[in-house]
Order: structure tokens, then sequence, then C-alpha cells
């Protein structure tokens, strides 16, 4: 179905149908519109921007993944980051993944997304201010990490403090899932693997499921189909 989304530099991540009345719809010639300073359309119709659309997903074992993206401030607006935010959604859309880490599309920048039906938002230099004192244990998967999932114990809420694409201060609260899976990105981001936030002997246990469920297809061979489809979208 088609669907417009638009990135705006106050609002963030919002459906198309709740922006203000007054835009007037147009018929595009690629998927991205601007209509000012502050704001891009996505359309996610069978319009397609020019390739590649998607980013490719690094593995575990890339290098980018196992060390820390350094804090280096962004300069906002920016079209870059525009770009950069466009293509983290549209891949993440492709591979039906909650949220993604700008590492494991081969950007080091502190991005991240969150791409849930209900909520979808990028968070700039994103960082936790309060987590809640009660934690609730929960699967998580990675799409770095193709069919391996791990049950981890997180806070069910937090406070975070991040940048808007105009590069405003702002804060949010954010609870359950949408609070777990920020947390899961934000240590991406901080190169911490979420293998490590269990004990050995769940990860051998989950690396031994992870091994039947991909039936004699390895990792790397799953990430170069994937990123080879990418590259059609």
């Amino acid at each position: 179905m088609s669907e417009l989304l638009v990135i705006d530099t106050e609002r963030g991540i919002y459906p198309r149908q709740e922006a203000n009345t007054n835009i007037q719809q147009t018929t595009c010639e690629s998927s991205i519109q601007t209509e000012s300073s502050d704001t891009i359309i996505i359309n996610t119709d069978v319009v397609k921007p020019k390739p590649p659309a998607c980013f490719d997903i690094f593995g575990e074992q890339a290098d980018i993944l196992k060390k820390p993206v350094p804090y280096v401030e962004l300069k906002l607006p920016s079209k870059e980051v525009h770009d950069i935010v466009y293509r983290m959604f549209q891949t993440a859309e492709r591979i039906n993944a909650l949220g993604l880490s700008a590492n494991q599309c081969g950007v080091m920048a502190r991005i991240l997304i969150l791409n849930f039906a209900t909520y979808k938002e990028v968070f700039l230099d994103p960082r936790i201010v309060f987590s809640s004192d009660n934690e609730t244990s929960c699967y998580e998967y990675n799409s770095s990490y193709p069919a391996l999932k791990l049950k981890i114990s997180r806070p069910e809420w937090i406070e975070v403090q991040y940048k808007n694409m105009r590069g405003d201060l702002m804060n949010a609260r954010l609870e359950d899932a949408h609070a777990r899976y920020f947390l899961h990105h934000l240590e991406l981001l901080d190169g911490i693997p979420f293998t490590n936030k269990v004990g050995k002997t769940a990860l051998n246990i989950a690396r031994q499921r992870q091994k039947k469920q991909l039936k004699g297809l390895d990792a790397t061979r799953m990430l170069n189909s994937l990123n080879e489809s990418n590259k059609n979208v």
C-alpha cells in the first residue's frame, strides 16, 4: 500500500495524512519531496529513488560494530543527515526491522531510528537521562545477527535526550518495546553487542538454535543475499 512518511525537523517521523491539510498532494518524479527546509516526504509507493535506496547491513563480525561511534557534533539541518535517515528507514522497511543504528549501515554517526508500525522516530546524538528501576525480560532480535534471538532484561521505561534534524535538543519518555529497542541500538552505537547481555550458557543454547534455523545457510551468505536484494530496490 502506498504511504507517505514525513521527516520533519520539529515533529520527527509521522504519516503523511497527519501533515497539515494545507499541504497539497503532488505527483513526484522521485520518492523524496521537499515541502520546506524543515521537512522531507518519503513516498513508499512504487516510485523509487535512484539506487541504492537501501543500505547494506553489516554482520556481527564487521569491525565497524566492534568499536564505539565517537561523539561528533552533527551540523544540522543537513541534507546529508536527511539522506542517511531516509535510507535507514528504507532499509528497516525492507528487512522488517524495528530499529537500526547507523553503524549497522556502515555509517559512523550517532544516529538510531525506531521503526514500529505506530511509532517512527529518528534520534540524533541520543543519550539516556534516566531509567526505571523495574525491569522486564523479552526476546530481542538484530538484523546483524540473522536468526539469533536472546532474552534480555531491560528497564520498563527510560527518559532520553537527543537532537532533532534541525539541531534542537529534545526530551522523550519511552516505554516497553520502544524503550527496549532504543537501548538495544544505543548499545550498538557504543560498540556493545547484545550477545554481551546474556550468560555464556544462554548464548550457547541460542547459537545452537540459530544454527538449526539457518539450515546450512551461513549468516554471511544470508547477509550477502539480503544486500544484493537491497541493491535491486
